[in-house]
């Protein structure tokens, strides 16, 4: 969710907001694209490693200290 969105849900009485469905995206797709573009990579550990820095765009710098990282 934008953050301009999330700010408007706060101002408007929103207590909770489910980050779970965009988190759980970002890597899957990220993977998938991987694997796309390079459909020799046997290495299972270059998948994920995609799938990790998408999480981490996706978290973005408004939970930068929530230990979020890419690998």
């Amino acid at each position: 969710m934008p953050e301009c969105e999330l700010s408007a849900a706060v101002a408007g009485g929103i207590a909770q907001a489910d980050a779970g469905t965009a988190l759980h995206h970002a890597p899957t797709g990220a993977i998938r694209e991987h694997l796309t573009a390079h459909p020799e990579a046997a290495d299972a550990r270059r998948g994920p490693r995609a799938g990790r820095e998408a999480v981490a765009r996706a978290v973005g710098p408004k939970d930068a200290g929530a230990g979020v990282t890419p690998a």
